[in-house]
């Protein structure tokens, strides 16, 4: 059983911030840890059962704010939460934390405050390029140099930190700090709002650690020396994921090559081509042009009405790969900035990821998947059984695949295997010029990604729906209460903050070929423009004709 146990260090003088701390975390916790520097005293507030209190005066060890983690090394198997004794913490503070280090598979350390230094920096107060503070507004996650220990959360498993470790007193988030990078540990940032944490009157303030060292920190100077400045360990830095790219193309070699060198410039990742038969010469030499790809030539052209042979063949050539996760997408797809940073949060063995939407929505069902997702290779078992055997090639119709897929999630899904609907498409289509399964309904109708990621860089990225096992035993509801409407599927909201739409910026595109509304505008302009018959346009064609036949007699040209 994974208990929660948290710790506070506190100093004579704050017996009545103290009390405010305490009230407001022990409910949430298992076990408080309480470290008293320079006094001992059990308060009436302190008789709990899950209270333990120590003293320095017992230990004869006076590390100031290091004491929070003074039974660090006893606390096995355990989330473990680092709190001040002049903080007041909101009634959802651990099951925030928790939530967090679960969405990062408990592989790294959070926290509400933090600092990234400069490349270059002598002074840990002074230099740094970003600050978050616990009691400000925090918009979004954010990967930091050091978090501040009175906000942060770990699980005992993965950061083995003890209290050996911390040899200088009031020194510990930059030790914690020190410890994260030599053990490649990835510390983050959690978004919140101001007032969400907040600071107790009851004490002297300028009677706190930052007051004191700010204008005399060669302690913590020194201490900075060798950390490497130049890098920000991130999620994923510190495991051993292996994704592989699964893309499927036909005569779009410029396309392709525009995705792979996104893939090579961008990513870690691998890509298994499906080559279907192109015309094109220049697939001979793409192995030549491009690193970390296979490709398959196809020897017949499967097009849309064998376009299940195609993603069967790219899903057995996946099974003979070691890699963990694979994101299939197809050639004429644009990756969003940062794209492997912002995904891997969402890679999980029973997430199967929708990474391009039309809208949030998508097409009337929340989280229709349309060609591009990421999974495991268990989700791409499972996948390959609900795939259609048999398709109808009609022209701008679906070939049928991603609705059945869509389709199981939602209404029939009996499997742990999640389908996950996030608030942005972290890729874009820019194929709708050169469609290979609607040639012409696609110039009709374009498809493009209203939510693109680019659009709003900078912004959160959530989970906004996921579908669940459907227990067969019982009665689905038809009825979606979360909006009134009548719907078919089970995709449900899943985040505990409703959604509220972003404000766009200013698109930051990162591709060789740039993503262009215009384009999408002026093939929807040419076709609002009333066409010449044909009748009409023979009779120009003639008259036309017949003028330069009669200047021609007339010495004209």
């Amino acid at each position: 059983m994974e208990l929660i146990i948290c710790g506070v260090a506190t100093i004579k003088g704050r017996e009545n911030s103290l009390k405010e701390t305490v009230t407001s975390i022990i409910n949430q916790v298992d076990k408080l840890i309480v470290y008293q520097n320079g006094y001992k005293e059990i308060f009436d507030f302190l008789n709990n059962d899950k209270i333990e209190v120590y003293s320095s005066l017992e230990t004869g060890i006076d590390m100031g704010d290091a004491g929070k983690f003074y039974t660090l090394s006893k606390c096995e198997n355990s989330y473990y939460l680092s709190i001040d004794d002049d903080l007041i913490y909101p009634e959802d503070y651990v099951q925030n934390l928790i939530t967090n280090l679960k969405k990062y598979d408990n592989k790294v350390i959070v926290s509400h405050h933090g600092r990234i230094l400069t490349s270059d920096a002598k002074s840990y107060y002074k230099d740094a390029v970003v600050k978050y503070k616990c009691l400000d507004d925090v918009i979004a996650y954010d990967f930091v140099h050091f978090g501040g220990t009175g906000v942060m959360a770990f699980h005992t498993n993965l950061v083995k930190l003890k209290f050996e470790h911390f040899k200088t007193p009031n020194t510990a988030d930059i030790w914690v700090g020190l410890f994260a990078q030599e053990n490649n540990i990835p510390i983050l940032v959690l978004p919140h709002n101001s007032g969400w944490i907040k600071y107790s009157d009851k004490f002297n303030t300028n009677n706190t650690i930052y007051n004191t060292y700010m204008n005399n920190s060669s302690i913590q100077d020194n201490l900075i020396i060798n950390f490497n400045k130049s890098k920000v360990l991130k999620y994923g830095d510190s495991n051993s994921y292996k994704i592989t790219f699964l893309i499927p193309t036909y005569n779009r070699y410029d396309k392709l090559s525009n995705l792979l060198t996104q893939i090579n410039n961008e990513t870690t990742a691998n890509s298994i081509i499906y080559n279907d038969a192109s015309t094109d010469d220049k697939y001979l030499n793409i192995e030549n042009e491009f690193t970390n790809i296979k490709v398959i030539h196809g020897s017949q052209n499967n097009g849309k009405l064998n376009y299940q042979k195609t993603i069967l063949t790219l899903f057995n050539e996946a099974k003979k790969s070691d890699s963990d996760y694979f994101i299939l997408i197809a050639d004429d797809f644009i990756l969003c900035k940062s794209f492997e940073e912002h995904l891997k949060p969402f890679l999980n063995e029973h997430y199967i990821t929708n990474i391009f939407s039309l809208r949030p929505e998508g097409w009337g069902k929340p989280g229709w998947v349309d060609g591009a997702f990421s999974a495991s290779i268990n989700g791409l078992n499972l996948i390959e059984n609900i795939i259609p055997k048999t398709l109808k090639d009609v022209e701008g119709r679906s070939t049928g695949v991603w609705k059945r897929i869509t389709d199981y999630f939602s209404t029939t899904n009996k499997s742990k295997y999640k389908l996950i609907t996030l608030n942005y498409s972290l890729t874009q289509h820019d194929g709708n010029d050169d469609s290979k399964l609607h040639p012409i309904h696609r110039l009709k109708t374009p498809i493009t990604a209203e939510n693109f990621y680019n659009y709003y860089y900078g912004n959160k990225i959530t989970i906004i729906g996921e579908s669940n096992f459907i227990d067969k035993g019982k009665k689905k509801s038809s009825e979606d209460t979360s909006n009134g409407n009548k719907s078919k599927n089970n995709i449900k909201d899943k985040v505990s903050e409703p959604f509220i739409p972003p404000v766009q910026k200013t698109p930051t595109l990162n591709s060789p070929i740039e993503f262009d509304k215009s384009k999408l505008d002026n093939i929807k302009k040419g076709l609002e423009t009333p066409k010449q018959s044909r009748i009409t346009k023979i009779n120009d064609d003639v008259f036309m004709a017949k003028s330069r036949k009669r200047n021609l007699k007339l010495g004209g040209r």
